[in-house]
């Protein structure tokens, strides 16, 4: 308390932005979850943040998808599914990871992993054999996904999703 309260709101901001790296992976990482943490209200929270020129909401959101961008560029993860990569990091909705992985990037995160995995991005450190056996190897999931990707459009997702919601309200029936 004796210290000026610009250090100890600086202070508090070091121990939250450490906090929420700490929980990144924690799908109930939330604005109050880091507020009752800390023994803030939610106010002083935003208002912290405001100061700091992002929201809190958006600096978690944030610095998730930096992680699962790290992780969608690491060739050791590449066998795992992109909705593992992004699970690992505290997202539970593959849609709402893929539009903002979107709107951060401005690519889908398949689109982006399979540029990072391109051996003219970094010729350096990825020797050339090992990026072609990859390629070899991938090839018939890379034309599946290619295909997936093409069924995936906007319109027949919407197709996809209208028979679950008539079944579902109907009983089965139309």
């Amino acid at each position: 308390e004796t210290l000026p309260r610009e250090t100890r709101n600086r202070v508090l901001l070091q121990r939250i932005d450490a906090f929420i790296d700490r929980r990144l992976n924690d799908p109930a990482l939330t604005p109050q979850a880091v507020a009752d943490h800390h023994h803030i209200s939610l106010r002083t929270l935003y208002t912290l943040f405001e100061q700091h020129g992002e929201g809190i909401a958006a600096t978690i959101r944030h610095r998730r998808l930096e992680r699962c961008r790290t992780d969608l560029t690491r060739p050791e993860l590449a066998a795992y599914p992109i909705h593992a990569v992004a699970r690992r990091w505290g997202f539970t909705n593959p849609t709402v990871f893929s539009r903002a992985f979107r709107h951060a990037y401005s690519s889908t995160p398949q689109d982006f992993r399979r540029q990072a995995r391109q051996p003219s991005n970094e010729p350096a450190t990825a020797p050339s054999p090992p990026q072609r056996q990859d390629t070899q190897k991938d090839a018939p999931s890379h034309e599946t996904a290619e295909e997936d990707r093409s069924r995936d459009r906007r319109p027949a997702r919407g197709d996809r999703a209208r028979p679950r919601l008539h079944s579902g309200r109907a009983g089965g029936s139309k």
